[in-house]
């Protein structure tokens, strides 16, 4: 919606009720009108973590896990650990397990999530199992209950760990997806369901498609009950809900629609053969003929979309330059906030419309772990 548009249903009810027509949701001309003119937000670090790299805790790799407390803190380590809690001044609060088979121990934990109550939880993928912390490292209990091989992705957010679940079925038949909400030991809930193709076999292998066509829908949970989908090759995110209802939050069918050019596939391709090389067993040749020969015709629009913890909405768009990626900021509405850029390899993890936690490297590929404060002009 355009701020004429929102000035006219501020006055509709005293004027004329033909104003009316001004109060509904963003047009596809308004939201294209408000994504292409949205204001630049400034992102000021105001915490860094781990800022001693002295700390054994604080030797962190390429890959770090981190997940933001509700106190302006963070929950910072490593898959195989160690995994500690930081204070809001990034001062060390308490360890979180360590490695092993036991009680409060784990293997690899490709992500951690902490509760509104202070309450820390690890996800160990290698023992199928979610293991409960009190936020002074107190092992509260284990939960064995993980999902099966209908797993086709994984999002770890605001609300916890979900996974997009697939049925039995066959490769390429169509099924009814579930996204599945872990929050503590609690079983899962469904948040929603959503049409999709199998691509897992039995066993859990997947055929790769053609070139830039994605693996998974860009999907994130928002509540117990509703998710996000932003999946095509314009701007378009839509919430699904449980019970099977779907609205659209935002759509501009004149964004985006970036053509697949030859250069992007020979760009894909040379990658392509240049990962086959560094790995014992290399591609048939044939099989990167197949992928190229079927490559899509036009880019996804987005690379990212997640849930903040107060609603707001960022996007990802998938086009990079050199060193900028560009991140969109959403009212649950849909209206847009404002944008910024960032570094193509640096990640939002967490926070809200007013300061977001960032995990970008440096020069030297050191994980840079902070808070950012948002400023809007």
């Amino acid at each position: 919606m355009t701020a004429t548009s929102r000035s006219l249903c501020a006055v509709a009810t005293v004027v004329v009720a033909s104003l009316a027509v001004a109060c509904g949701s963003a047009g596809p001309d308004d939201a294209e009108q408000d994504y292409t003119n949205a204001p630049q937000l400034t992102l000021v670090e105001d915490v860094r973590f781990c800022t001693d790299e002295e700390l054994p805790e604080c030797q962190l790799t390429d890959s770090p896990i981190v997940a933001p407390g509700p106190d302006g803190g963070a929950v910072i380590g490593l898959p195989q650990g160690p995994i500690t809690g930081f204070g809001p001044n990034a001062e060390l609060v308490a360890s979180y397990g360590r490695r092993g088979g036991g009680p409060g121990e784990y293997a690899f934990v490709p992500g951690v999530h902490v509760a509104p109550d202070g309450r820390v939880i690890l996800y160990d993928f290698a023992q199928s199992r979610r293991t409960v912390f009190a936020a002074d490292g107190a092992l509260l209990g284990t939960e064995a209950r993980e999902p099966d091989f209908g797993m086709r992705d994984i999002s770890f957010g605001a609300r916890g760990y979900a996974v997009l679940w697939e049925p039995p079925a066959e490769v390429g038949d169509s099924v009814i997806s579930e996204v599945r909400l872990y929050r503590d030991t609690l079983p899962f809930i469904v948040v929603g369901r959503m049409p999709l193709v199998r691509l897992n076999d039995e066993m859990g292998m997947t055929k790769m498609p053609g070139f830039f066509k994605p693996l998974f829908p860009l999907w994130a949970v928002e509540s117990d009950s509703s998710f996000l989908l932003a999946d095509g090759v314009s701007l378009r995110i839509m919430r699904h809900f449980s019970d099977g209802r779907s609205e659209t939050v935002v759509e501009a069918t004149r964004i985006g629609n970036r053509a697949v050019t030859a250069d992007d596939i020979r760009a894909e391709r040379a990658t392509q053969e240049a990962a086959t090389a560094r790995v014992p067993v290399r591609m048939d040749p044939a099989l990167l003929n197949e992928r190229e020969a079927d490559a899509a015709s036009h880019h996804r629009f987005a690379d990212r979309v997640m849930v903040l913890h107060d609603g707001t909405i960022l996007l990802r768009e998938n086009a990079f330059g050199v060193d900028s990626a560009r991140w969109t900021m959403f009212e649950g509405t849909g209206e847009v906030i404002g944008r910024f850029a960032l570094t193509p390899a640096a990640q939002v993890v967490g926070g809200g419309r007013d300061r977001l936690l960032l995990q970008n490297p440096n020069e030297l590929g050191v994980p840079i772990i902070a808070w950012h404060r948002v400023e809007n002009p």
